[in-house]
């Protein structure tokens, strides 16, 4: 039983040994203060607690076991000894001027933590200043895209009312042309009765009129206007103007028998009203 406690004791107290050369190792890189300070407060005493609680337990055992090997005890001797030859806190002039102290070592790091501090503060600023300058951004950018559709309405609006206003010029020259064609065929009908002659030059000019006219009509087309239909119609209050009615036999009331001045249409929207003479 001796054998095996003594045994122990020594196990603990060689790691004890390793453990406190390994710290005094690295005590150049940690800090020679901080060794110095766990030496003299915590280490040395818990060795020297635990060498004479050995002492003890070994001098009790003494009496009642066999005693110990002459190597054992010139071991405990050794330990003694350097624990005694220890207690003083080395000399810091033997020490190693470049390996870096522990307050040395915290200030670095209480600098270092400073300026980590300041660049996160100066970076927050400057994401702080790229999201206002994105919302700058992207409000200008809105603002450019409503600028620029209220310009492109704006632009079709402009040129939806020139053509307008150049295609309304033309609508009383269709008109004439309507009423060339009319007056064409009233000269052909007065020129072919019983004993009248029709005229070739009569034929001629309605033709040309109704050239024209289908001509004009293409031009219109192609501005997207086109012409009321009246004539033989319904009367369509949203389209025409009733000029004022008459009674005409054979036909249907609210019929138009005639029309006084064309109307025009672009789309569904109407330019000009058809004046209309409506029967009753």
């Amino acid at each position: 039983m001796k054998n095996l406690v003594t045994k122990w004791g020594s196990t603990i107290l060689a790691k004890l040994a390793a453990g406190y050369e390994v710290v005094r190792t690295r005590s150049a890189a940690y800090g020679r203060n901080f060794v110095r300070w766990w030496d003299r407060t915590w280490f040395l005493p818990l060795l020297e607690r635990m060498a004479a609680f050995l002492n003890r337990y070994l001098a009790s055992r003494r009496g009642a076991d066999m005693p110990m090997a002459d190597w054992k005890q010139e071991c405990l001797d050794d330990f003694t000894a350097w624990l005694s030859d220890i207690t003083e806190p080395p000399d810091a002039a033997a020490g190693d001027l470049q390996a870096c102290d522990l307050y040395t070592l915290l200030s670095a790091f209480a600098g270092l933590h400073q300026e980590i501090r300041l660049q996160n503060r100066e970076q927050g600023k400057a994401i702080k200043a790229l999201a206002q300058l994105m919302d700058d951004h992207t409000a200008a950018a809105d603002l450019f895209r409503t600028r620029t559709r209220d310009l492109a309405d704006l632009e079709t609006r402009l040129r939806a009312g020139a053509e307008d206003q150049v295609v309304g010029l033309f609508f009383d020259v269709r008109d004439a042309l309507v009423r060339g064609v009319a007056g064409a065929d009233e000269k052909n009908r007065a020129c072919g009765g019983w004993f009248g002659k029709k005229k070739p030059e009569a034929g001629n000019t309605k033709d040309g009129y109704r050239l024209a006219l289908e001509r004009m009509d293409r031009a219109f087309a192609a501005c997207g206007v086109a012409p009321v239909k009246t004539d033989g119609e319904p009367f369509d209050a949203e389209r025409m103007h009733a000029m004022h009615t008459e009674k005409v036999p054979g036909t249907e009331a609210g019929i138009v028998v005639r029309t006084v001045r064309g109307g025009f249409v672009k789309g569904h929207a109407v330019i000009r009203y058809a004046d209309v003479i409506v029967s009753v």
